[in-house]
């Protein structure tokens, strides 16, 4: 039950799926040497309880990957976070390729809980904007297209920096992340092991914390 009392939290974000249809070059969630990897279904309702909790709400929810739409789970995805965060701006954030496939019961469900399509319109995807536009407005739903026009190196690895200084530039920060229990202001200490793994670095992972730890509140 959510407590009124408590603060709101501005923006959460979760992966719906590890990895991605696409093979974008610097991807900044490594979806390109991700494996295939979904959302714990169960983890999630008990995350989205903890969080009800210590939030009195979240203005923004946003389903993001890899790909969510690859989530044969999806739906059970949005069903848990609109039961417990009713009044949040759902969105799934998607590269849009695979809404053509989907099925009746999806848009319904989509509609039913209120949920916004965003995509990112990289230049290979220049275009699909129109047809994806088609689409939603012809199931009754809000779609959000932004345009991506170039690229910027947000992670050096192998050049030393002061951890305050790179956070403050970062643009990433206050993108509040959440993976398995554990939130982050961004995605970084959640997914960084994916860039150590392929490549044999050893960026920090910490920088995490634990929501179900006892006595913890939303400071």
């Amino acid at each position: 039950m959510i407590n009124e009392k408590n603060p709101i939290l501005d923006y959460l974000e979760f992966n719906v799926s590890d990895h991605c249809n696409l093979k974008c070059t610097g991807c900044a969630l490594f979806s390109p040497i991700s494996s295939p990897g979904y959302i714990n279904i169960l983890q999630h309702e008990k995350d989205m309880a903890r969080l009800a909790i210590l939030f009195s709400g979240i203005n923004i929810i946003r389903l993001i990957g890899g790909e969510p739409l690859l989530n044969k789970h999806i739906l059970d995805v949005i069903i848990i976070s609109r039961n417990y965060f009713p009044d949040a701006n759902l969105h799934i954030l998607s590269n849009g390729t695979l809404l053509k496939k989907m099925s009746p019961k999806f848009w319904g469900i989509i509609r039913q809980h209120r949920v916004e399509i965003d995509i990112t319109l990289y230049p290979a995807l220049v275009g699909i904007d129109k047809t994806i536009e088609k689409i939603t407005k012809l199931h009754g739903i809000q779609f959000n297209a932004r345009q991506k026009i170039f690229f910027k190196k947000y992670m050096h690895p192998f050049w030393p920096i002061d951890p305050l200084s790179s956070f403050n530039s970062c643009k990433f920060k206050y993108s509040t992340f959440l993976r398995n229990g554990m939130i982050s202001a961004c995605h970084m200490p959640s997914l960084v092991y994916k860039f150590n793994d392929r490549f044999g670095t050893n960026l920090p992972t910490n920088g995490a914390q634990d929501i179900h730890i006892d006595g913890l509140s939303a400071e």
